[in-house]
């Protein structure tokens, strides 16, 4: 699989603790990128978050490239977009996909056993890039 790296104009680093995923500045182009708008139209409480996403067996995970931090992910908001995207551009099942969403960092409870975890609302989907891996990789 080859590897990308991403330059958007306009980019804002959000600070959310242990989740911001800051694109990298180089450039290398590929087929499937060429030119992919992305605006920066996020809500304070938004950020852009660069990552693979994984759905398998109605459960979702999102790894950021960054970062390497994996988060359950809310099936709720703009998820289903999300993973519509996933399941027409993977090859097959349980492949990752690069993402890039716009999305919220939320505490809820586990699906077994107590506490909360960081949990990703995705609040609206971006862009997939199908054979691709975070930078690095």
């Amino acid at each position: 699989m080859r590897v990308v790296t991403f330059l958007y104009a306009g980019f804002l680093f959000f600070g959310t603790i242990g989740c911001s995923e800051q694109l990298s500045t180089e450039v290398t182009p590929t087929d499937q990128m060429a030119e992919v708008s992305v605006e920066a139209d996020a809500t304070p409480d938004e950020e852009r978050m660069y990552g693979l996403f994984v759905y398998m067996a109605d459960a979702a995970v999102f790894e950021g490239c960054s970062s390497g931090r994996r988060y359950p992910v809310a099936m709720e908001a703009g998820y289903l977009e999300l993973e519509r995207a996933y399941l027409e551009q993977r090859t097959q099942p349980g492949e990752p996909l690069l993402v890039i969403i716009r999305a919220r960092v939320e505490k809820r409870p586990p699906m077994e056993g107590d506490g909360e975890l960081d949990t990703i609302v995705v609040e609206g989907f971006e862009a997939a890039f199908p054979g691709e891996l975070c930078s690095g990789e």
